[in-house]
């Protein structure tokens, strides 16, 4: 009888403390789950953000470079292959961007016959996917990541058929772009600490990421 007074008196006491520890620790878990839930919030938003301002970058020197390109494919020592005009043009328009690579045109078989840097060996780009398409379609095309056959550096290509006044194939320009543009995208945007960001292609192939580029640039991305 002893010995159930003291276990009832000993329940007795806890029950008010446990009344009073309950809706304090309801009220701790609930205001944990909240700041999770606004921490995650404030990362889509970081994130939305960020694609926000790489796509309009991307847009940007998308345009930028097929302006250019049309304007180039209009010029008469461009559709007559005039190798020595051609590159001193390519070589001209490279000076003034930082954002590509290099610009280089090619004949309808895909032999390269002008570059804004120096050719020292034979260069074809018929095997190219882009080179396909644009063949097919007879339009502006964008490429896949790839290693520039005349830049040797890790780009996308932008190329232009330059077509005469009815129709007939006449050379086409290829205009390589450079990853290194997402950096300065990255650069202008102050982002959290522990943040990582990667811009992969339509084949899953990463053209950037953030930190240690180097690392993961030209690797597929996982599943």
């Amino acid at each position: 009888m002893k010995r159930l007074s003291c276990a009832s008196l000993r329940v007795r006491l806890i029950l008010p403390v446990l009344m009073a520890i309950i809706p304090a620790l309801g009220i701790t878990i609930y205001s944990g789950l909240e700041q999770r839930n606004q921490a995650r919030l404030h990362a889509l938003e970081d994130a939305q953000r960020l694609a926000q301002e790489i796509s309009k970058d991307h847009d940007h020197l998308i345009q930028n470079a097929r302006q250019t390109l049309f304007t180039l494919s209009k010029i008469s020592q461009v559709q007559e292959q005039d190798k020595d005009t051609c590159c001193k043009i390519s070589a001209d328009i490279m000076k003034q961007s930082e954002d590509y690579t290099a610009l280089a045109a090619a004949k309808p078989n895909g032999d390269v016959f002008a570059s804004s840097m120096p050719i020292t060996r034979p260069i074809n780009y018929s095997d190219r996917p882009w080179f396909q398409r644009l063949l097919k379609t007879r339009d502006f095309v964008i490429g896949e990541y790839q290693i520039g056959r005349v830049s040797g550096k890790p780009s996308i290509v932008l190329a232009y058929p330059v077509l005469d006044d009815i129709g007939n194939l006449k050379a086409i320009l290829a205009l390589g772009m450079d990853l290194d543009w997402l950096k300065q995208t990255i650069a202008k945007i102050k982002l959290p600490e522990g943040i990582s960001v990667s811009v992969i292609d339509s084949d899953g192939t990463i053209l950037f990421h953030f930190p240690e580029p180097g690392k993961f640039i030209g690797k597929s991305m996982p599943e």
